[in-house]
């Protein structure tokens, strides 16, 4: 998937999900806001840390769960069902935006994402055999049925107001036009092939794609911030 948009801080909403590791190497996760990021690392052999911090430990093809939030507004807390560790980050407290996944890193699956009670992603396998992904499934589930369900399934959306000065420009973001789905993890479709179309332009400006009007955009664009509003002034 890569890139993983949170739709609200962490001081709010926890996160919480499942890493299962065929293979306890590199870097995998990471924790993104514009002034601080944090990664999770696969070291040592049976360790995961958080900036080189011990988080757990754990086997090849164990699963673990783990949770982020901030107890405090510049305390950040992951925590296992044994321990919990603490890190110092006001930044990520309160401007954490998404989670990415490195799928080149990655060796294994990264499970069952949310934020708060809201799905962010079902399941997201990379460097796996066909055979270990199936194996880890529930084995009465079928290919078949889940394109079934997938495409069944609709897309949640969420938006939070845009503010611009009279006059001024802002680059628009994920959390503007917001689609919560799995897309990415059951049919494969990447954030460029999810793309929007304008049926009505805005009243008092323009959108901007590279500094061009425009009235189509992908959710690629909103992840960079490439799509600008410009209002007019009026």
């Amino acid at each position: 998937m890569g890139v993983i948009p949170l739709f609200t801080g962490l001081l709010f909403a926890s996160v919480r999900l499942d890493l299962t590791p065929t293979k306890l190497d590199g870097n995998p996760l990471h924790l993104l806001s514009p002034s601080r990021n944090l990664t999770l690392s696969l070291v040592g052999g049976k360790a995961q840390t958080a900036d080189s911090i011990p988080v757990a430990s754990l086997e090849e093809g164990e699963t673990l769960s783990l949770t982020i939030r901030c107890v405090t507004p510049s305390t950040l807390q992951i925590a296992t069902s044994e321990s919990a560790t603490v890190i110092q980050s006001a930044a990520l407290c309160s401007s954490a935006e998404s989670l990415y996944v490195d799928e080149e890193a990655l060796f294994g699956c990264v499970s069952n994402v949310y934020q708060g009670q809201v799905l962010l992603m079902e399941r997201l396998c990379s460097n796996v055999s066909p055979t270990e992904t199936s194996t880890s499934r529930n084995h009465d589930e079928t290919t078949e049925s889940e394109e079934n369900e997938s495409s069944s399934r609709q897309p949640v959306y969420v938006a939070e107001p845009l503010e611009v000065n009279e006059g001024g420009s802002v680059p628009l973001q994920w959390r503007n036009v917001y689609v919560f789905t799995d897309h990415d993890a059951r049919l494969n479709v990447s954030n460029k092939d999810v793309s929007f179309s304008l049926l009505d332009g805005p009243l008092h400006g323009s959108l901007l794609l590279h500094d061009r009007p425009t009235a189509t955009f992908t959710y690629a664009d909103l992840l960079v911030r490439s799509l600008v509003y410009r209002h007019d002034g009026s």
